[in-house]
């Protein structure tokens, strides 16, 4: 996968298709630690869509920054890895 090229991460990452919530409201990505990396993406968008890899490289930055023992958050690191994976063709932003 040419994310896990791009951001080099040490343990695996596992995409599954879901109901991701937030503070009990519906999103369209969710990145968790569960002794590995998973990213769960809304059922309701398509896979292999563009949208659907722009959330997954969201997610991705998320994961990185766990590897890292960052704060999951979308400061200053986010929008660098943002800005990076734009280079890559990618549409991050905060709000996906």
């Amino acid at each position: 996968m040419k994310l896990q090229k791009i951001f080099n991460l040490k343990e695996p990452v596992r995409v599954s298709i879901g109901n991701p919530l937030w503070k009990g409201e519906a999103i369209n990505g969710l990145y968790t630690w569960e002794g590995f990396h998973t990213i769960t993406v809304d059922h309701g968008i398509p896979f292999g869509t563009e949208e659907f890899a722009n959330i997954v490289a969201h997610e991705y930055i998320h994961a990185w920054q766990c590897e890292m023992g960052l704060k999951l958050s979308h400061g200053k690191v986010f929008k660098w890895w943002a800005e990076k994976l734009a280079e890559h063709g990618y549409k991050v932003s905060k709000r996906q």
